[in-house]
């Protein structure tokens, strides 16, 4: 299963709403789960979970880097008795910021990894670019062609009246696939701390 989390705009929870949901995933017992930072404008999550940045998913498309060395295993919660390594999910963050960010993500090369990672993950989480930065989200070509279902993430400010109005659209297209909508999250840097 593949979740899309987009948001009309920056800073309004989208990088935290598809954190939290893969930790919550992976703490119910969703099997191996995924969280791509498609983002490849703005990139938090590396940061946001002390992770290097390098390689990640812009490294993998275009760079020719393994898949192997940009996937990190992050410990979202330690085991009862300390000998296992608890619950943990995988990370591919988004690596440096190309000068093409649309241009890879709608490649053929995105989606041949997408099958790869399929094949790989029960779950994956992808953290998408905001809508307000590009085209597409989740609607065109990535969306459409890799979306099962989606969330958008709205935060309390959000700044362009009507911004959020394109993504309620295509969102209720998107309802017959489970999509829904998160109206407020947390900011990133106010998580949990990861163990």
């Amino acid at each position: 299963i593949t979740l899309m989390v987009t948001s009309a705009g920056a800073r309004e929870g989208r990088s935290t709403v598809a954190l939290q949901l893969a930790i919550a995933e992976a703490e119910s017992g969703a099997g191996r789960v995924l969280l791509l930072e498609a983002d490849l404008r703005r990139p938090v999550l590396a940061a946001a979970l002390t992770e290097p940045p390098r390689p990640g998913l812009s490294e993998v498309l275009s760079r020719g880097a393994s898949l192997q060395d940009a996937l990190r295993t992050i410990r979202v919660k330690p085991s009862a008795d300390g000998a296992s390594p608890g619950t943990t999910i995988s990370l591919l963050p988004a690596g440096a910021v190309p000068p093409n960010p649309l241009e890879l993500i709608e490649s053929e090369s995105m989606i041949t990894l997408m099958a790869s990672l399929a094949d790989s993950f029960d779950l994956i989480v992808i953290d998408e670019c905001h809508r307000g930065s590009a085209a597409g989200f989740p609607g065109g070509a990535f969306g459409s062609r890799l979306g099962e279902k989606g969330a958008v993430a709205r935060g309390e400010g959000a700044r362009r009246p009507g911004a959020f109005d394109v993504g309620e659209d295509e969102l209720a297209q998107a309802q017959e696939t489970g999509g829904v909508r998160v109206h407020s999250a947390t900011p990133l840097r106010l998580c949990p701390r990861i163990h």
